[in-house]
């Protein structure tokens, strides 16, 4: 009795990661312009489209962007562990990532960058 229930359990438990794996995978944090941003959302996911403008690459290889909407405009952070390509100036992309402060400054640490459409 004590060894089913043990492999009950077991099976369980790996049928529960698989599960919760795959529904992370489809996960997408919600949509917002730049103007709904506020300090509520410091450390949260978001997800953000605009235009592209102001690139520029570090020496170490991490990417600064501005993205720009018609409420406002934000810094972009891609560093360079996160494998994304600067994307072009002046296309429209959505950019999803983590809201932080930098500097007193607002910016998106990017985790993936999607272009809507080009320049």
């Amino acid at each position: 009795m004590r060894d089913k229930l043990l492999m009950l359990s077991l099976g369980l438990s790996v049928f529960g990661l698989v599960a919760l794996y795959i529904t992370a995978q489809g996960y997408q944090p919600p949509s917002y312009t730049i103007a709904e941003l506020s300090e509520d959302f410091y450390g949260k996911q978001v997800s953000v489209e605009g235009a592209v403008g102001g690139i520029k690459t570090s020496r170490e290889g991490h990417i600064f962007f501005t993205l720009a909407d018609q409420t406002g405009s934000i810094q972009v952070v891609a560093f360079k562990t996160s494998g994304l390509s600067a994307p072009a100036r002046g296309s429209i992309v959505k950019v999803q990532g983590e809201y932080t402060k930098y500097n007193e400054n607002p910016e998106i640490i990017a985790k993936k960058i999607e272009t809507v459409s080009k320049a």
